[in-house]
């Protein structure tokens, strides 16, 4: 086998670096994209502030969580079958909110899609 020059490993290197980079960002700045947006969402659910303040709050508890518990199932099961059960999880969890209007249900809906970034 033909081993790669030095250069060129740490060029490759540095995209997959600047790639999981990026994928992190875009992952915890989507925590935060529906803030802005809580008084319209209040307004068409027709729930009050404090309420809808729940559901962004809830996300980051369920992001801390799935940091905390799902990322390292990583390190003890087969990740390819992790990630589809928690593939299938979320999906449940989606449907579950776009199902139900209120704020209490669409809130814990949001808590379980626990937007950890998938074990690897």
């Amino acid at each position: 086998m033909a081993t790669q020059p030095e250069h060129l490993v740490q060029a490759l290197h540095g995209r997959v670096v600047w790639g999981m980079a990026a994928a992190s960002g875009a992952t915890v700045a989507n925590l935060y994209y529906n803030q802005p947006l809580l008084p319209e969402i209040a307004r068409t659910f027709g729930v009050p502030d404090h309420a809808v303040g729940l559901v962004p709050t809830l996300t980051q508890v369920g992001y801390g969580a799935g940091m905390l518990l799902v990322v390292p199932l990583g390190d003890s099961h087969e990740r390819r079958r992790l990630v589809l059960i928690l593939t299938g999880l979320v999906t449940v969890a989606l449907l579950g909110a776009a199902a139900r209007w209120g704020s209490s249900p669409a809130g814990c809906c949001s808590a379980c899609c626990c937007r950890a970034p998938l074990p690897g």
